[in-house]
């Protein structure tokens, strides 16, 4: 063995290449799974992919999920030179370090002198490998010789990954051992090192070194230079890679990520969604949001890493997260929004109403620690050698005093951000900036599930909308839309929401110092009080069982039941019975715990004198159950009362409400003339 191989810190077997039409990395299993598939089994590998993003959806598409999901691999350190015949293939995203893999390695020559190694870097083809790194320390290549001291004994060739490839990777003179000119590794991105031992002894290498390259990665599909696409303008199409461009916008990497990376007919990355399966309208938002706040996304991932976390990575570095719509594939972005509609009681359809009132403690974060990729140049002081090393780093934690302060304790995690990169010399502003919306987005209550009629079948995720639900503690609060489902039977549009708080972007993107105070329900949400009132009746936190009522023309009936209410008491409400009502008419549903005159005002401020068989005069006995007009409001001096609920009487003819697929006349939801109105189940979590 020479003197060269026995020195050297790395030891890895050669693995001999075969030549192939799309490249050697077939022969070690990289890409066998795609080449050796059929068409049914191409099917099937994509409808189980789309499957298994549909699965995902749901729980990825809360706030928190960003913090909590699981993470793709991300390729490993962007220093380490790999060997690993069982590897997935890299995929360099925008502007990124990768050592990649080795795919051969051969020592040949007199005295084998010679040592050759190819390495896989990236998916290609690739925009550029620009820099080469030797231990760390950056080297110029010019004419295929490394600029390292005694010139001449390390030589490195690069190809971007075109497919095919025109010609195989070499540096002249004798060729290694089985590579020939049809090794052309064709569609990947890969390099050449050759080191030459000195069997003189003049110029030895004392062991092997390790290498690593910065470049340009994947080319991307960005619907803005589209002139197919509406308000697009440019060459670039989605079903031809030969017009895409570089691009390091999370969004438009996202898309991309969707759409798949695809050589010879044969899908090699990405998820492989046809563009009719994806909302480019959300990533096209997504992208545009992205250019205006700068932010970048860069780093490696690899063809071996689950689809679905490699795509909430992608979008987290943009502020993002991916969401599902029926069998498409889309996102939400973070950015200001405004109101598009208001859900009132009349948009509601039948069906149960449920509020998750707050996020548990240990997921309303106040704080948190960042976790990013950073870029360290040092300069040797006695030697003037400058090493350029990846590392993922921690940022400074963001704290929000002011949440720490509301919520009596301090609440930090770590939150990894692995496609975020720092630039040597760059603040980590963008980490920062991602950092405090994570904060904010998890102290978002929610989800908040609504019945709706079928009008708001136009509402998508991402779009805001204000619920104005008193019975449900929802007075004029805006909410993002997360899901929308559509039974199609009943014609119910069922949507999932979470609260929106409009004054957390200007300070998450650090427009303004102050944070905005944290959502929740009201504390006087179901106290019905009159305008400018501080203080009117106890609400239900939370009840045993769904709620129990019976209603006829003229009655309301409860069943005994047990409630938590907003101070933290637990009570147990007897059975009751309230008649003389009027048919197919609302009333506001209250229990009294202790003696009290009543005391309500209208909508608009007038005293009641009595109405609907209810007299506004005398003292409410403890233990009692009252009704009240639906438009009518609980005077200030009434903390005596524990608001219920909404309730509707039944129709004059013995209906209680009209079947799903029968709505009232109108679609209006109007307590009389309209066949009554659809019961609401309010459940507070």
């Amino acid at each position: 063995m020479s003197r060269f191989l026995a020195t050297a810190a790395m030891v890895v077997g050669g693995v001999a290449l075969v030549a192939t039409g799309v490249g050697a990395a077939a022969s070690i299993g990289l890409l066998g799974q795609y080449a050796a598939g059929s068409a049914t089994a191409a099917f099937v590998t994509t409808a189980a992919t789309v499957a298994k993003v549909a699965g995902f959806a749901a729980a990825a598409l809360m706030a928190t999920s960003a913090l909590t999901a699981p993470k793709a691999t991300g390729g490993g350190s962007p220093d380490q030179w790999k060997a690993d015949p069982n590897a997935g293939i890299d995929i360099v995203l925008g502007d990124a370090c990768n050592g990649g893999h080795i795919i051969y390695r051969q020592a040949y020559g007199s005295t084998n002198k010679y040592q050759s190694i190819v390495t896989e870097w990236s998916v290609g083809p690739v925009q550029s490998i620009d820099t080469l790194y030797i231990d760390q320390i950056a080297r110029g290549v010019a004419g295929g010789i490394v600029d390292v001291p005694n010139r001449g004994f390390v030589l490195e060739a690069r190809q971007r990954g075109l497919c095919p490839e025109p010609a195989a990777l070499s540096l002249g003179g004798a060729m290694p051992y089985g590579w020939t000119g049809a090794h052309r590794l064709s569609g990947k991105a890969a390099t050449m090192m050759r080191f030459e031992y000195d069997t003189k002894g003049k110029n030895t290498q004392t062991s092997m070194p390790t290498c690593g390259w910065r470049g340009k990665g994947v080319l991307c599909y960005d619907p803005r230079h589209d002139s197919t696409y509406p308000g697009g303008d440019g060459p670039q199409r989605a079903d031809d890679q030969a017009t895409w461009v570089w691009s390091d916008n999370p969004y438009v990497v996202a898309l991309t990520w969707c759409l798949g990376w695809r050589q010879n007919g044969k899908l090699i990355a990405g998820v492989g969604l046809p563009i009719t399966g994806i909302i480019v309208e959300n990533f096209v938002e997504g992208a545009n949001i992205a250019t205006i706040n700068g932010w970048r996304v860069g780093g490696v991932k690899s063809t071996l890493d689950d689809k679905w976390d490699v795509l909430t990575d992608i979008l987290q570095a943009g502020a993002g997260e991916p969401l599902r719509l029926g069998a498409m594939l889309g996102c939400i972005v973070s950015t200001p929004r405004v109101s598009l509609a208001t859900i009132d009681r009349d948009a509601l359809a039948q069906g149960e109403v449920s509020i998750v009132a707050m996020q548990a403690r240990r997921d309303r974060i106040n704080a948190l620690v960042p976790r990013y990729w950073s870029e360290q140049v040092s300069t040797d002081p006695q030697t003037g050698v400058t090493t350029t090393t990846w590392a993922e780093v921690p940022a400074e934690p963001i704290i929000v005093a002011e949440h720490v302060a509301a919520d009596g304790r301090q609440v930090l995690k770590e939150a990894s951000f692995p496609l975020v990169q720092g630039f040597a010399g760059q603040e980590p502003k963008q980490v920062g900036t991602l950092a405090r919306y994570a904060i904010e987005n998890a102290r978002e209550f929610g989800p908040i599930n609504l019945p709706l009629k079928i009008r708001w079948i136009g509402y998508k995720p991402g779009d805001v909308v204000t619920v104005d639900y008193p019975e449900g503690g929802l007075i004029g609060q805006d909410v993002m839309l997360l899901s929308r489902a559509l039974d199609a039977a009943s014609g119910i549009v069922t949507v999932t929401a979470r609260s929106e708080t409009a004054s957390k972007h200007a300070f998450a993107l650090a427009q303004t110092a102050v944070p905005p105070v944290s959502p929740s329900l009201p504390a006087n949400a179901w106290t019905y009080a009159a305008p400018g009132s501080s203080r009117a009746a106890h609400w239900i936190r939370a009840q045993t069982v769904q709620f129990p009522a019976t209603t006829t023309a003229t009655s309301i009936t409860v069943v005994p039941f047990s409630a938590t209410l907003d101070d933290g008491r637990m009570i147990d409400l007897p059975a009751g019975q309230i008649d003389g009502l009027d048919d197919a008419a609302t009333y506001r549903l209250f229990y009294a715990l202790e003696d009290a005159t009543p005391a309500f005002t209208g909508a608009t401020g007038e005293a009641f004198t009595g109405a609907d068989g209810q007299e506004f005069v005398g003292i409410i006995p403890a233990g009692t159950y009252y009704a009240a007009p639906s438009d009518s409001l609980l005077d200030v001096a009434n903390p005596a009362f524990v608001a219920i609920r909404l309730l509707t009487t039944a129709n004059a003819d013995g209906t209680t409400y009209p079947p799903p697929e029968t709505p009232p006349a109108g679609d209006s939801g109007s307590g009389s003339g309209g066949g009554g109105r659809y019961q609401q189940n309010v459940q507070l979590q």
